[in-house]
């Protein structure tokens, strides 16, 4: 009951939220999400992108445990295991 999914992802810690919403973000901004009309267009055709179903996005996120993204002070690298 420990790993993230969207209903949980409110009671996650701070870090957690901000990485997965920068993460998902990310992916959208990239996939051409945000773009309208000929911006979306002009971006594809230069640089096209591999794109994750959110499907398989949810899933890799769902492997996220509580604390994954929390920084140990060190250059804000993470913590492993």
């Amino acid at each position: 009951a420990g790993s993230w999914s969207p209903p949980l992802h409110w009671s996650f810690p701070t870090a957690d939220r901000h990485a997965i919403n920068l993460l998902w973000h990310h992916h959208a901004m990239q996939s051409g999400q945000y773009l309208k009309g000929q911006q979306q267009q002009q971006q594809r055709q230069q640089q096209p992108q591999p794109v994750l179903p959110k499907e398989v996005r949810l899933q890799i996120f769902s492997f996220t445990g509580r604390g994954w993204f929390k920084s140990d002070g060190n250059r804000g690298m993470t913590k492993l295991g």
